[in-house]
């Protein structure tokens, strides 16, 4: 038992009522001799009864068509397949298993004494029913398909899905009923069982919480209109199709053309709202890889004025980098040119880091530095229409700073 002794004393008393509520038997009668085969029998038709046959009808009946598939351009979704096929497969292998448990040690006389035994009975007849309907699902056909026993490949295959002969609609009504009825019967099959056997409240309790859960599952999909026809899931809203043109088969299925899918939430507007999530996302990383190009194209350009002599002058002009002679500049860092500019120290005849040099003056500046304009190299000169864009643009950070440009070595400005 849990230890209850290191919580407060109103709350280890709640604690210990619900447990002790928990572990009660469901009815006042003494439990029932349980050994082990009946232990497994209960297990294995509980699971099988309880959980795979409810989730493989509600499967088969709501998601034909997933939310958010791009029907019916997308169709024939195999995953209700897999699961119904799977959960069936499984749920005939626990029930069976189940029953031939029950006979080790009893006789057949000693399982009809009961209401349990007789629900149990009904139940395994509802599954051999369901064993021979699949004997009536027929040939599939359809357009695309490959004729049996030949080498073409034609375009309107006859099938019985895809015609919907007699044959197909017999056995989709039975095996709806038939699915349908095995689901109410194996709930009462199993409450009996637990009544039988006398059972914890805590298995009863779970078991409800968990149909209760389906139960309210299959009603939040049916308001939605999820249970589609299986008919238009598979080939489509097309009149084309001969299924298209006969009656719904009944058990309360729904039709719908494209348009009318398109606005459906679970539909059309969840394929909405992918699409413009996935534009923006499309949209956000086209900048981000542009800021990334700017921010390596920065880089780049700012090493390579890093390389450049000191006893040089670099000049950036619209993003081009140009050397000339040492004239009358100061030395700035180009970070996001031409928006940021920061001034880094210049001392007393030396400069103290490498960086971008922007020219802060006209040619008289070059002039009173000792280098005329004409002693300019080329890329010096080209620069000199930018050269006062530059001054204003050198002054304007410097303002932005809040300090005051720093003395010029060479008397400029």
């Amino acid at each position: 038992m849990l230890d209850f002794s290191v919580l407060p004393s109103w709350l280890a008393g709640v604690l210990r009522v619900c447990m002790d509520w928990l572990l009660a038997p469901v009815h006042a009668g003494p439990p029932d001799d349980v050994n082990q085969a009946d232990f497994w029998h209960g297990v294995l038709m509980a699971v099988g009864g309880g959980v795979l046959v409810p989730v493989s009808v509600l499967a088969a009946r709501y998601w034909k068509i997933v939310p958010g598939q791009d029907w019916p351009r997308v169709i024939n979704h195999r995953g209700w397949q897999i699961v119904h096929h799977a959960g069936g497969a499984l749920a005939l292998l626990c029930l069976v298993t189940g029953v031939t448990l029950v006979f080790q040690g009893m006789s057949l006389a000693s399982h009809l004494n009961h209401p349990h035994a007789w629900a149990g009975w009904g139940v395994m007849t509802l599954v051999l029913l369901l064993v021979l309907n699949t004997a009536l699902r027929g040939s599939i056909g359809g357009p695309g398909r490959r004729q049996a026993r030949t080498l073409v490949h034609l375009h309107d295959v006859p099938g019985d899905f895809y015609d919907m002969t007699l044959r197909r609609r017999i056995f989709e009504w039975g095996h709806r009923l038939l699915g349908w009825g095995l689901v109410f019967a194996l709930l009462g099959t199993v409450l009996t069982g637990y009544w039988h056997v006398n059972v914890n409240r805590w298995v009863l309790l779970l078991t409800a919480l968990w149909w209760l859960l389906l139960a309210v599952l299959a009603l939040r999909w049916e308001r939605q209109g999820r249970a589609v026809d299986g008919y238009q899931a598979r080939w489509g809203p097309s009149m084309g199709h001969p299924g298209n043109r006969i009656p719904l088969l009944g058990g309360w299925h729904r039709r719908y053309s494209e348009e009318e899918y398109t606005r459906l939430p679970w539909g059309g507007g969840l394929i909405r709202q992918r699409r413009k999530r996935t534009a923006r996302q499309r949209r956000a990383a086209r900048l981000q890889a542009a800021a990334d190009r700017r921010a390596q194209a920065a880089a780049q350009a700012l090493e390579e004025a890093r390389q450049v002599p000191l006893s040089d002058t670099v000049v950036a002009a619209d993003g081009v980098v140009m050397a000339a002679q040492e004239g009358s500049a100061e030395w700035a860092e180009l970070s996001s040119w031409p928006e940021t500019i920061t001034i880094l120290e210049v001392t007393d005849g030396a400069v103290v880091t490498r960086g971008l040099k922007v020219l802060s003056g006209d040619e008289g500046d070059a002039a009173r530095g000792g280098v005329s304009a004409g002693d300019l190299p080329a890329g010096g000169r080209r620069a000199g229409a930018g050269r006062r864009r530059r001054t204003r643009l050198h002054k304007a950070s410097v303002r932005r700073e809040g300090g005051r440009r720093p003395p010029s070595t060479s008397g400029g400005r």
